[in-house]
Parts: C-alpha cells; structure tokens; sequence
C-alpha cells in the first residue's frame, strides 16, 4: 500500500508540474502566438590561429564548423520560471537544425534563452549553470570527429522570431575555444595528452550565466593543466599526433605552453610552444617545432648512460645542454631529428638529481623542454637481518 501511495504522489506532482508548464507555455488562444519548434545556429569559428595547413578538421570555406548531432538537446529558459527542452527534429549534420519542444511551445513575444550541452536537472540555477572541462577524451588519431569536442563546447544565445520560418532562432555565442595540436612522435601506442601552463591560470570547472550573453565564465576553480584521454592511437616513427580538446579562454602571452604524450609503458614525450592571448571562439593551432623523448631516466649510482631523442621532421635550430657537471652529453645536435647520449659519473654521495634541456627561442619566447635525470647512491653489497625471525635477507643498493 505505501509503493502505491508513493507512485500516486509521483503521479499527482508530475500533473501539478505540467499543469504549471501549460499555463506558462502552451497555446493561450491563437495557436500562431507561439512556437513549438525553434532553429538553433552554431556560427563558424573561423580559420585556425597560427596553423599552416586546413588539413585534419572539419573545416568549412570559412573555417572550423561545429554541426548538430542525433540526439543532441538544448535547455531554454524563459526570462521567469524554469527550463524546459527542445530536442534534435532535423538537421543533423548541419549547423543550423530545427529542434521539437515535443508538449511545449513558445510564446512569440516572450524573451527566451538558450544554452548548450543541455544539463537534465529541472531545477537548475539559470544563473549558474556548471561547466567543467575535465573528462575530455579522443578516439584514434587525426579528425575532430573522433574527440568528443561537443560535450565541452558551451554555447548560449537569445531567441529571436524569424518571420520567414515561424520559428524562434537562437544563434550561438561560444564559451571555449578549440585547440588543435599536431606534435611529432616516435613508435609507440598513446594514452593520454596533458596541456601544462606554466601556472595555475587554466579553468578547470566553474558556472555560466545562461542569460547573460557575455559569457563570462564565474565561480572559476583554477588548475595549471588539462588532459585528453587517448583510446587507439597507435603511431609509427616519423608521424605527427593530432588532437583536439576544448579549453577555457585565458592569457598566457609569451610564456610557454608544455604538452606531453604519455606512452603505454608510463613514459613520457615533451614538446613546448610559445603561449598566446586565447580568446572564445577562436580556434587555435599549436604545432610544435619538435618533441623530446624521455621526459625522464634514473640512472644507476656507479655511473651509466641513457639516450634522449630529439624528434622533428623540420631543420629547427635548437641548443643542447645540462645544468650539472656529473651529466656530460654526447655529439650535441643542433638541427634536426637526433639522439645524444646522457652519461652519469659514478655517485659518492647521496641521490641526485640533475636536467638536460633542449631550448629554442621562438617569436620571442625562450622555450625549454627538459629530461630530468635522477641518479642513485653508488650500489653496494649490503646484508640486513630481519632480528625478528632471525633470517638473513641479501641485497644491493644503486
């Protein structure tokens, strides 16, 4: 008896609910005061900021296009009250689409706004709405169709009455911007890009104002990286990795930017780019001159050797260099794809910890990619007793 008293208020606070929404937004009268379907329109974002080639996005004549997919919803705010949704009716594959609002329509005269990804709470702050740019991740290597850019790219607009379609039109604003990065690699499978600044100024979450079209992005919670989850990118030696992420706008002008490939195996591939002014809307390309390859070694304490990749397919000039005396390299490149050897002399003392860089000054901006190389003790035969069990454990440290 109590489950079908519960599923009886269920029912009777659903009708209440509708009754509401009928009132406030279904026909009063003349059937031609309202809207029950609405145009919604992505703009063009333009051509890529710095990118030598069109290749490799989904490019229009005048640049980088997002279009409407099955299924996608919008949420709509009337200008008082709660939101409803309008769902996909036609136009997938095409930037501007027409979506069904199913029961509900719209009034004509009303002011109304839009936003996108729709967020399925009916109780949702206008005022507030969360966005978060974490999670992001890329199928495959090279098109934009295989990163999931729609789910971060955040959008919101006022609906205007078009006399010629009888429909409300909503025509997007663009919260984010879209970055392209094409960095040289070496032969190996790829599981994660991270995109580092050099401090905490990228937006990780935060909240919008549906209703307000400048979108600012408020209650920022603010972190120095954001990272791209990699399924099924397997790539051979001389390729370029291509991917695709969505990123808050943000100042980072004449400071380097760092992107790092993290291999199967854990390790790690570096490269740098000159940072700019980053603006919504905008499309932005970061192409690399070349990567580094480890990020990282340990080394033993007796002395040992490992080697540092330098991976371009371009005659950059680049420097070579260690900022410790125990680290000597070998032939220093100064063009070119190369691999120097990195030997350690034997250790006296305690760990350590030391860097080789590879820099390059680029419109301006000193960038510096960096294997750090940790060294151990000297190893040595040592004995330890467990005094508990009386057992003798052999060992050796280094």
């Amino acid at each position: 008896m109590g489950i079908l008293m519960n599923r009886c208020l269920y029912i009777a606070v659903a009708m209440i609910i509708a009754t509401a929404y009928s009132q406030l937004d279904l026909p009063e009268g003349s059937h031609d005061e309202h809207c029950s379907t609405v145009q919604m329109i992505i703009p063009e974002m333009g051509d890529f900021d710095g990118a030598d080639t069109k290749s490799d996005a989904n490019l229009s004549s005048t640049g980088v296009s997002f279009v409407w997919a099955e299924k996608d919803t919008v949420g709509i705010f009337p200008e008082a009250g709660s939101q409803i949704y309008f769902s996909m009716a036609d136009g997938v594959g095409e930037s501007s689409a027409v979506f069904d609002g199913g029961g509900w329509a719209l009034k004509k005269s009303a002011r109304y706004f839009s936003y996108f990804p729709f967020v399925g709470s009916f109780y949702i702050d206008k005022t507030a709405v969360p966005l978060t740019f974490e999670g992001q991740s890329q199928i495959g290597n090279g098109s934009m169709t295989q990163a999931a850019v729609g789910k971060y790219n955040y959008m919101v607009a006022e609906g205007d009455y078009n006399q010629s379609t009888g429909n409300l039109a909503f025509s997007y604003q663009f919260l984010s911007s879209l970055f392209r990065f094409r960095i040289p690699v070496d032969a190996a499978t790829y599981t994660r890009m991270t995109f580092s600044a050099v401090s905490e100024c990228i937006v990780e979450s935060g909240t919008f104002n549906a209703m307000a079209l400048d979108c600012a992005i408020n209650d920022p919670v603010y972190v120095d990286c954001l990272t791209l989850d990699l399924k099924d990118v397997e790539l051979t030696d001389g390729a370029t990795f291509v991917g695709f992420m969505m990123i808050p706008p943000f100042n980072h002008l004449n400071e380097q930017i760092t992107v790092s490939l993290t291999k199967s195996d854990g390790s790690i591939l570096t490269s740098s780019v000159p940072g700019k002014n980053y603006r919504r809307g905008t499309p932005y390309d970061n192409a690399p001159n070349f990567s580094i390859y480890p990020a990282s070694a340990s080394l033993s304490g007796a002395g040992e050797s490992t080697t540092l990749k330098i991976i371009t397919s371009m005659s950059t000039s680049y420097e070579v260099s260690t900022d410790v005396d125990w680290l000597t390299l070998g032939s220093v490149p100064s063009s070119g794809s190369a691999s120097v050897t990195v030997t350690a002399s034997t250790n006296p003392g305690a760990p350590r910890k030391g860097h080789v860089i590879v820099s390059e000054t680029v419109n301006g901006v000193t960038l510096r990619n960096i294997m750090t190389v940790n060294q151990t003790i000297n190893g040595m035969d040592v004995g330890v007793r467990d005094w508990e069990n009386g057992d003798d454990e052999g060992g050796s440290v280094g």
